[in-house]
Order: structure tokens, then C-alpha cells, then sequence
């Protein structure tokens, strides 16, 4: 409830973006049983591939909402009055590991969220 409507479409948006990052790294998701593995963790090479997609759709993202890329702010104030952030055209391997982490960590948590409630699964095509 704390969220602007900005913030709540963005994790709206992250969301709707889930199948098409699966996709990416030969996995999906049902809440049918299929004859594939499990995925229990996600491997170093697709978490590099998940949180490079999810870097760039967060850039296409703000840049739609007309963010400019530009220096960092003390406080996060300035830089929501401003519409400048300091991430925009970075790449994905320039970020710092603990902003890396915000590109992967919801859908590595994501996999832990689905053993608590039943139904879906994430799948990997077995090559």
C-alpha cells in the first residue's frame, strides 16, 4: 500500500515479464504435472541470463516512463522528484553484486514462494 502507482505497475509489469525470462533459459512454468525436472535452484549461468533480461526490461521500463540516465543522488527524493537514475545505460556486469541481486533475487525467491502454496512449478527443458 506504501507503493506509488508507479512502483505497484512496475512489479506488475516484472511479473507479466516471468514466462518470457523463463523462456530465455529453456524453462516454464504449469500447475499441471509434467515429464520434466523440477527446478529446485536456478544454475550460475541462467541466474546470469535472468538478471541481464530483467536488468533490460527495467531500463526499457523507465525509460518509457521518462527516466534519464544521469549521476546518483544522496537521497532517493531527489532522484524520484528528478526522474534521473545512475543505473540507466549500465550494463548488467558493470552493476555492483548487491544490484545484480535485484535483477535475480525475485525469481530465485520465486521458486522458494511456489513450494508454499500449491499449484505451479517451474520446469526445465532437459536438452
Amino acid at each position: 500500500n506504501r507503493l506509488s502507482l508507479e512502483y505497484k505497475m512496475s512489479n506488475v509489469r516484472q511479473a507479466k515479464k516471468i514466462a518470457e525470462h523463463l523462456n530465455e533459459i529453456d524453462c516454464f512454468y504449469t500447475d499441471r504435472p509434467v515429464a520434466y525436472e523440477i527446478v529446485k535452484k536456478f544454475n550460475d549461468d541462467e541466474l546470469l541470463k535472468l538478471g541481464r533480461n530483467e536488468h533490460k526490461r527495467w531500463e526499457d521500463e523507465k525509460m518509457e516512463m521518462c527516466w534519464m540516465p544521469g549521476e546518483k543522488f544522496e537521497s532517493k527524493i531527489h532522484r524520484e522528484q528528478t526522474r534521473i537514475h545512475n543505473l540507466l545505460n549500465t550494463h548488467y556486469d558493470d552493476l555492483s553484486e548487491e544490484e545484480q541481486l535485484k535483477d535475480t533475487e525475485p525469481l530465485n525467491k520465486m521458486i522458494d514462494l511456489l513450494k508454499e502454496y500449491d499449484g505451479l512449478r517451474i520446469y526445465r527443458i532437459s536438452k
